[in-house]
Protein backbone atom coordinates (compact mmCIF):
# COMPACT_ATOMS: atom_id res chain seq x y z
CA UNK A 1 0.00 0.00 0.00
CA UNK A 2 1.19 3.52 -0.81
CA UNK A 3 0.09 6.36 1.47
CA UNK A 4 -0.02 9.65 -0.43
CA UNK A 5 0.52 12.86 1.54
CA UNK A 6 -0.66 16.02 -0.21
CA UNK A 7 -0.47 19.67 0.79
CA UNK A 8 -1.23 22.89 -1.07
CA UNK A 9 1.63 25.26 -1.87
CA UNK A 10 1.12 28.77 -0.52
CA UNK A 11 2.38 30.94 -3.36
CA UNK A 12 4.67 33.87 -2.55
CA UNK A 13 7.95 35.22 -3.94
CA UNK A 14 9.94 32.49 -2.17
CA UNK A 15 7.92 29.52 -3.41
CA UNK A 16 7.68 31.15 -6.87
CA UNK A 17 11.48 31.37 -6.93
CA UNK A 18 11.83 27.67 -6.11
CA UNK A 19 9.17 26.62 -8.62
CA UNK A 20 10.75 28.71 -11.41
CA UNK A 21 14.41 27.86 -10.81
CA UNK A 22 14.16 24.18 -9.85
CA UNK A 23 11.73 22.98 -12.49
CA UNK A 24 8.84 22.08 -10.17
CA UNK A 25 6.11 20.53 -12.30
CA UNK A 26 3.19 20.77 -9.89
CA UNK A 27 2.98 24.45 -9.01
CA UNK A 28 0.01 24.16 -6.67
CA UNK A 29 0.52 21.05 -4.57
CA UNK A 30 3.29 18.93 -3.05
CA UNK A 31 2.99 15.17 -2.72
CA UNK A 32 4.92 12.56 -0.79
CA UNK A 33 4.55 8.80 -0.94
CA UNK A 34 5.10 6.52 2.06
CA UNK A 35 5.48 2.81 1.48
CA UNK A 36 3.37 0.65 3.74
CA UNK A 37 3.19 -3.15 3.53
CA UNK A 38 2.25 -3.95 7.11
CA UNK A 39 -0.29 -6.51 5.94
CA UNK A 40 2.52 -9.01 6.42
CA UNK A 41 2.19 -8.76 10.20
CA UNK A 42 -1.15 -10.56 9.93
CA UNK A 43 0.63 -13.70 8.75
CA UNK A 44 2.35 -14.54 12.06
CA UNK A 45 1.87 -14.28 15.80
CA UNK A 46 3.32 -11.17 17.43
CA UNK A 47 3.01 -8.86 20.42
CA UNK A 48 5.45 -5.97 19.88
CA UNK A 49 6.13 -4.00 16.71
CA UNK A 50 8.38 -0.97 16.20
CA UNK A 51 8.10 1.63 13.46
CA UNK A 52 11.46 3.36 13.34
CA UNK A 53 12.43 6.46 11.37
CA UNK A 54 13.62 10.02 11.54
CA UNK A 55 11.46 13.11 11.85
CA UNK A 56 9.19 13.46 8.82
CA UNK A 57 9.61 9.86 7.66
CA UNK A 58 5.91 9.08 8.07
CA UNK A 59 5.72 7.20 11.37
CA UNK A 60 2.66 9.07 12.66
CA UNK A 61 0.92 8.81 9.29
CA UNK A 62 1.37 5.05 9.32
CA UNK A 63 -0.01 4.77 12.85
CA UNK A 64 -3.04 6.85 11.87
CA UNK A 65 -3.66 4.52 8.93
CA UNK A 66 -3.47 1.47 11.19
CA UNK A 67 -5.89 2.79 13.81
CA UNK A 68 -6.57 5.60 16.26
CA UNK A 69 -3.80 7.13 18.37
CA UNK A 70 -5.52 7.73 21.68
CA UNK A 71 -4.67 10.51 24.13
CA UNK A 72 -5.73 9.48 27.66
CA UNK A 73 -7.42 12.05 29.88
CA UNK A 74 -7.00 11.94 33.65
CA UNK A 75 -9.28 13.24 36.39
CA UNK A 76 -7.17 15.93 38.05
CA UNK A 77 -9.13 15.62 41.28
CA UNK A 78 -8.16 11.98 41.77
CA UNK A 79 -4.86 10.40 42.71
CA UNK A 80 -3.13 8.81 39.73
CA UNK A 81 -3.86 5.23 40.78
CA UNK A 82 -7.55 6.04 41.30
CA UNK A 83 -7.80 6.80 37.59
CA UNK A 84 -7.16 3.10 36.93
CA UNK A 85 -10.53 2.03 38.32
CA UNK A 86 -11.01 -0.32 35.36
CA UNK A 87 -8.57 -2.58 37.27
CA UNK A 88 -8.59 -3.75 40.87
CA UNK A 89 -6.06 -1.98 43.15
CA UNK A 90 -3.57 -4.85 43.05
CA UNK A 91 -3.50 -5.08 39.25
CA UNK A 92 -3.34 -1.30 38.92
CA UNK A 93 -0.26 -1.29 41.17
CA UNK A 94 1.36 -4.08 39.14
CA UNK A 95 0.74 -2.26 35.87
CA UNK A 96 2.23 1.03 37.06
CA UNK A 97 5.29 -0.82 38.31
CA UNK A 98 5.57 -2.79 35.08
CA UNK A 99 5.93 0.30 32.90
CA UNK A 100 8.56 1.86 35.16
CA UNK A 101 6.36 4.09 37.30
CA UNK A 102 7.38 2.48 40.57
CA UNK A 103 7.52 5.57 42.82
CA UNK A 104 4.62 4.80 45.16
CA UNK A 105 4.23 8.42 46.40
CA UNK A 106 3.62 9.38 42.75
CA UNK A 107 0.63 7.05 42.65
CA UNK A 108 -1.05 9.18 45.32
CA UNK A 109 -0.53 12.46 43.44
CA UNK A 110 -2.92 13.80 40.78
CA UNK A 111 -1.73 13.50 37.21
CA UNK A 112 -0.99 17.23 36.78
CA UNK A 113 1.54 17.15 39.65
CA UNK A 114 3.65 14.42 38.07
CA UNK A 115 6.86 15.12 36.17
CA UNK A 116 6.82 14.99 32.36
CA UNK A 117 8.39 11.53 32.42
CA UNK A 118 5.90 10.25 35.00
CA UNK A 119 3.00 11.65 32.98
CA UNK A 120 4.30 9.88 29.89
CA UNK A 121 4.50 6.55 31.69
CA UNK A 122 1.05 7.10 33.23
CA UNK A 123 -0.44 7.62 29.76
CA UNK A 124 1.28 4.49 28.49
CA UNK A 125 -0.08 2.49 31.44
CA UNK A 126 -3.59 3.85 30.81
CA UNK A 127 -3.49 2.84 27.14
CA UNK A 128 -2.53 -0.69 28.19
CA UNK A 129 -5.12 -0.87 30.97
CA UNK A 130 -7.99 0.16 28.68
CA UNK A 131 -7.09 -2.22 25.84
CA UNK A 132 -8.18 -5.80 25.28
CA UNK A 133 -6.24 -8.64 23.67
CA UNK A 134 -7.97 -7.81 20.36
CA UNK A 135 -6.98 -4.14 20.41
CA UNK A 136 -3.87 -2.63 18.87
CA UNK A 137 -2.14 -0.25 21.29
CA UNK A 138 -0.59 2.55 19.23
CA UNK A 139 2.12 4.72 20.76
CA UNK A 140 3.67 7.65 18.90
CA UNK A 141 7.03 9.26 19.75
CA UNK A 142 7.89 6.47 22.17
CA UNK A 143 10.44 7.55 24.85
CA UNK A 144 10.83 11.04 23.37
CA UNK A 145 10.31 12.76 26.75
CA UNK A 146 12.33 10.44 29.01
CA UNK A 147 16.07 10.05 29.38
CA UNK A 148 17.71 6.95 27.97
CA UNK A 149 18.20 5.16 31.31
CA UNK A 150 14.48 5.53 32.05
CA UNK A 151 13.70 4.50 28.47
CA UNK A 152 15.76 1.34 28.87
CA UNK A 153 14.22 0.23 32.17
CA UNK A 154 10.72 1.11 30.95
CA UNK A 155 11.20 -0.78 27.68
CA UNK A 156 12.56 -3.89 29.38
CA UNK A 157 9.62 -3.93 31.80
CA UNK A 158 7.07 -3.07 29.12
CA UNK A 159 8.03 -5.89 26.76
CA UNK A 160 7.76 -8.45 29.55
CA UNK A 161 4.34 -7.15 30.61
CA UNK A 162 2.96 -7.03 27.06
CA UNK A 163 3.99 -10.61 26.35
CA UNK A 164 2.64 -11.90 29.65
CA UNK A 165 -0.70 -10.21 29.02
CA UNK A 166 -0.75 -11.32 25.35
CA UNK A 167 -1.55 -7.82 24.10
CA UNK A 168 -0.37 -6.17 20.89
CA UNK A 169 1.47 -2.86 20.83
CA UNK A 170 3.05 -0.81 18.02
CA UNK A 171 5.51 1.88 19.05
CA UNK A 172 6.81 4.57 16.70
CA UNK A 173 10.12 6.19 17.57
CA UNK A 174 13.18 7.92 16.15
CA UNK A 175 15.34 6.24 18.82
CA UNK A 176 17.09 3.16 17.49
CA UNK A 177 18.20 1.95 20.94
CA UNK A 178 14.66 0.86 21.89
CA UNK A 179 14.92 -2.07 19.46
CA UNK A 180 17.47 -3.83 21.66
CA UNK A 181 15.42 -3.15 24.80
CA UNK A 182 11.96 -3.99 23.50
CA UNK A 183 13.03 -7.11 21.57
CA UNK A 184 10.25 -6.50 19.03
CA UNK A 185 8.71 -9.21 16.90
CA UNK A 186 8.97 -6.97 13.86
CA UNK A 187 10.63 -3.69 12.85
CA UNK A 188 9.32 -1.49 10.05
CA UNK A 189 11.07 1.26 8.07
CA UNK A 190 8.79 3.88 6.46
CA UNK A 191 11.66 5.00 4.21
CA UNK A 192 12.43 1.59 2.70
CA UNK A 193 9.36 -0.45 3.53
CA UNK A 194 11.56 -3.11 5.15
CA UNK A 195 9.84 -5.46 7.56
CA UNK A 196 12.02 -7.76 9.63
CA UNK A 197 10.36 -10.16 12.04
CA UNK A 198 10.78 -13.04 14.41
CA UNK A 199 8.19 -15.56 15.49
CA UNK A 200 7.42 -15.93 19.18
CA UNK A 201 10.11 -18.06 20.84
CA UNK A 202 12.18 -18.43 17.68
CA UNK A 203 14.16 -15.74 15.87
CA UNK A 204 13.49 -16.02 12.15
CA UNK A 205 15.17 -12.86 10.93
CA UNK A 206 15.87 -9.53 12.60
CA UNK A 207 18.54 -7.79 10.55
CA UNK A 208 19.03 -4.59 12.56
CA UNK A 209 21.99 -3.46 10.44
CA UNK A 210 19.85 -3.50 7.31
CA UNK A 211 17.11 -1.49 8.97
CA UNK A 212 19.58 0.95 10.53
CA UNK A 213 21.45 1.60 7.29
CA UNK A 214 18.20 2.32 5.48
CA UNK A 215 17.23 4.97 8.01
CA UNK A 216 20.37 7.09 8.23
CA UNK A 217 18.66 9.75 6.14
CA UNK A 218 16.38 10.59 9.08
CA UNK A 219 16.95 11.57 12.69
CA UNK A 220 15.03 12.83 15.70
CA UNK A 221 14.00 16.44 15.38
CA UNK A 222 14.60 16.81 19.10
CA UNK A 223 15.04 14.72 22.22
CA UNK A 224 13.79 16.03 25.55
CA UNK A 225 15.66 14.90 28.64
CA UNK A 226 14.24 15.25 32.13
Amino acid sequence: MIIKLKSDILRDKYTDYVIKNFDIQNKHQTTKNIMMNLQEIDTFDWNIGVIYGGSGSGKTTILNNIGTIKNPKFDKKKSLISNFNMLNPQNASKLLTSIGLSSIPSWLRPYNLLSNGEQYRAKLAYLIATSSEKDLILVDEYTSVVDRMVAKSMSNALQRYIRRSRKKIILASCHYDIIDWLKPDWVYSPLKGILSKKKIGKIKQLNYKLVESSLKLGSCSKSITI
